[in-house]
């Protein structure tokens, strides 16, 4: 009988050090699917934030990019308007001198063509210049500080020349000649530095055309 029960205890020990072994084992299994599950969700999360935030950049970036590539697109039209409005600004002066000129030495007898006349050259510079402070005020919005002063000094000394020649003072032209040469160099050379064109040029007065090594003192 004692021997029955020693072996009956001995079984169960056995079994219970078995299922426990098993259980301690499985639940240890457990844990640690359970720790990689979540391991892996974490992982999960923070690839999709660093994709997310990734992608966001990325918007970022682009959207940046462009914005100043349309800025840039603006500011070059704006330069390029710019350019052509210097020289049809710089041609009807020299329309307006001609006309006055040939009007104050009675070249114009008919006093009907002579009003005429007038008035459409006057307009015609009015209109130069109207274009002419378009394009400056958006030049004033879109350049530096040296593009828009040198734009300011072709427009004033323009407008004084201008009003000096229709009050009978015709030699105002050739007086201002080679300011308004200087003026014009400065202001081409700040719209080819906005725009990056290298141009060895420095201001000085007396040079009939522009190229390279030309030169304006100052």
């Amino acid at each position: 009988m004692a021997l029955d029960l020693t072996w009956t205890f001995a079984t169960i020990c056995f079994f219970s050090g078995g299922v426990g072994a098993y259980l301690g084992s499985y639940l240890r299994k457990k844990g640690e699917n359970l720790a990689t599950h979540e391991d892996i969700d974490k992982l999960v999360e923070q690839v999709s934030a660093v994709t997310k935030a990734t992608k966001e950049i990325e918007t970022k970036i682009s959207s940046d990019v462009w914005d100043r590539q349309k800025q840039w697109e603006l500011k070059r039209e704006i330069l390029f308007d710019a350019t052509k409005r210097l020289s049809e600004i710089e041609n009807k002066l020299l329309s307006l001198h001609t006309f006055w000129r040939s009007r104050m030495a009675g070249e114009i007898s008919d006093e009907a063509s002579k009003i005429r006349l007038e008035h459409e050259y006057v307009t015609e510079w009015q209109k130069s210049v109207h274009s002419f402070e378009e394009t400056e005020s958006l030049v004033y919005v879109s350049c530096s500080k040296e593009t828009m002063k040198a734009f300011a000094e072709v427009s004033d000394l323009l407008r004084r020349t201008a009003g000096q020649i229709v009050n009978g003072d015709l030699e105002t032209y050739t007086k201002t000649k080679d300011e308004r040469f200087k003026k014009f160099v400065l202001a081409r050379m700040a719209i080819r530095k906005e725009l990056g064109i290298k141009f060895d040029l420095t201001p000085s007065s007396g040079s009939a055309t522009l190229g390279p090594g030309s030169q304006v003192s100052g």
